[in-house]
C-alpha cells in the first residue's frame, strides 16, 4: 500500500508540475497574433473567431505548447496514462483478467480518440 501511495503521489505531482509549465509555455500564444488562426481550435469551436488576446481559451494554451514546445505536454500525457494504469492495477489487482480487460478497453479508447481527432 505504501508503494502505491508513493507512486500515486509522485505521478500526481509530476502531472501538476507539467500542467503548470505547459500552461506557462502555452501562454506565449497571447503575444503571437499571427498564430491565432492556426493554434486556437477550442476558442473557435466555443466562441467563434479570435479578435483579441482575452478571447483565447486556456485549453488553447495546451495546443500551442504541444505545437511549439512539446516537452511538458508529453510529460502530462505520460503521467496521466501512468496514473490511469496505476489506479486500474490497484482496483483490479485481485482479478488479473479484469485488469487485462481494463487495459484492453483503455487501449481501445485511446485508439478511438486518436482515430477521431
Amino acid at each position: 500500500m505504501l508503494r502505491f501511495i508513493i507512486q500515486f503521489g509522485a505521478s500526481s505531482f509530476l502531472l501538476l508540475f507539467s500542467t503548470a509549465f505547459a500552461l506557462y509555455e502555452g501562454s506565449a500564444i497571447l503575444d503571437n497574433s499571427l498564430e491565432w488562426e492556426y493554434s486556437t481550435p477550442f476558442t473557435e469551436l466555443l466562441y467563434g473567431e479570435v479578435n483579441k488576446s482575452s478571447d483565447i481559451s486556456q485549453l488553447d494554451y495546451f495546443v500551442y505548447a504541444a505545437k511549439f514546445q512539446p516537452a511538458y505536454p508529453v510529460i502530462m500525457v505520460l503521467s496521466s496514462l501512468y496514473l490511469l494504469i496505476l489506479i486500474g492495477y490497484y482496483v483490479f489487482k485481485q482479478v488479473k483478467k479484469l485488469f487485462a480487460c481494463y487495459l484492453f478497453f483503455l487501449g481501445g479508447g485511446l485508439f478511438s480518440f486518436s482515430y477521431f481527432t
